[in-house]
C-alpha cells in the first residue's frame, strides 16, 4: 500500500515541504488507523509518532537501556554479577537461619527431656518422702503407760517440759502430775526428746 499522507492548508506558504511515501505491511495497517482515529489525520499521526521518537532519543531516561542504566556490555554482565552474589547472600542466610532454627529445636528437645527427668525424679523422691513419712507415723507411739495410775495415757494426755537447758524435754501424765523421775515414788515421767546420744535421764 501506498500511502499519501493528506496535509492541511499550511498556514505558512513559504515554508518548505516534502511529498513522503510510505509502504505499510497488512499487519501494522491497524496501528495507522488506530492513530488517525487519535490524531485526526494520518500526517498528524505520522508527525506525532516522529515527535515522540524524537523526544526519546533526547531523553537521558529513555535513550536505550544500556544507556539509561549504565549497563554496557560489562554493565549487563556487572548487574548479573550483583545478582548472583545478592543470591548467593540470601541462601547464606537461609542456610543459617535453618540451622539455627535446627539447633534451637535439638535445645528445646534437651530441655523437655531434662524437665520430664526432674519430674520424674521429684515424684520418685515425694513418693518415697511420702513413704517414709508413712513409716515414722506408723511408728509413732499412740500411748505411753503411766506407772502411777497403772494405765496406758493416750497423746491427749501428754505434757512436755523442759528438764534442763539444753538437755531436751520430758512427757509426764498431766492427769497425774509432774513427779519427777521417781527418786522416792513411781516415776511420772513418760518419755524424753532432744537427749544426746549416750547421755543418762538426770535424777
Amino acid at each position: 500500500m501506498y500511502m499519501i499522507p493528506r496535509t492541511p492548508p499550511d498556514p505558512q506558504p513559504s515554508r518548505l515541504r516534502r511529498r513522503v511515501i510510505v509502504e505499510l505491511t497488512p499487519d501494522e495497517l491497524p496501528l495507522l488507523e488506530a492513530a488517525e482515529r487519535r490524531y485526526g489525520t494520518k500526517r498528524q499521526a505520522v508527525v506525532a509518532a516522529l515527535a515522540a521518537l524524537a523526544d526519546a532519543a533526547s531523553s537521558p531516561d529513555e535513550r536505550s537501556p544500556a544507556a539509561s542504566t549504565g549497563q554496557g556490555p560489562h554493565g549487563v554482565q556487572g548487574a548479573e554479577d550483583e545478582r548472583r552474589r545478592e543470591r548467593d547472600a540470601l541462601a547464606d542466610a537461609l542456610s543459617r537461619a535453618e540451622a539455627e532454627r535446627d539447633e534451637a529445636r535439638g535445645a528445646a528437645r534437651r530441655l523437655e527431656r531434662r524437665l520430664a527427668q526432674l519430674q520424674a525424679r521429684a515424684e520418685s523422691e515425694q513418693e518415697a518422702l511420702g513413704e517414709e513419712i508413712a513409716a515414722l507415723a506408723a511408728a509413732r507411739p499412740s500411748a505411753l503407760y503411766c506407772a502411777r495410775c497403772e494405765r496406758w495415757a493416750p497423746e491427749v494426755e501428754w505434757a512436755w517440759r523442759a528438764s534442763e537447758p539444753g538437755a531436751g524435754q520430758v512427757a509426764h501424765h498431766a492427769p497425774c502430775g509432774d513427779h519427777g523421775p521417781g527418786l522416792i515414788g513411781l516415776a511420772s515421767w513418760l518419755a524424753r526428746r532432744g537427749t544426746p546420744e549416750g547421755e543418762k535421764p538426770t535424777r
